[in-house]
């Protein structure tokens, strides 16, 4: 397995490019991560963002 070495004298600017890059994603509403599911299993979901967004529709994650 192989990992990404990142460089920097402290933790905080080690991580500030992938910071940058995680919040543009997650601004673009393009970070999958940060909904909860609020349904059980089935055929339609209602999904809940971390700002309180709710969003209902086909469930195209859920398994047979």
């Amino acid at each position: 397995m192989r990992f990404r070495t990142v460089s920097g004298p402290d933790l905080t600017t080690r991580n500030e490019a992938y910071l940058a890059w995680w919040l543009d994603r997650r601004q673009a509403d393009l970070w999958p991560y940060f909904r909860r599911c609020e349904t059980g299993l089935s055929t339609r979901a209602t999904v809940v963002s971390d700002t309180g967004v709710v969003t209902r529709g086909p469930n195209f994650g859920g398994q047979d």
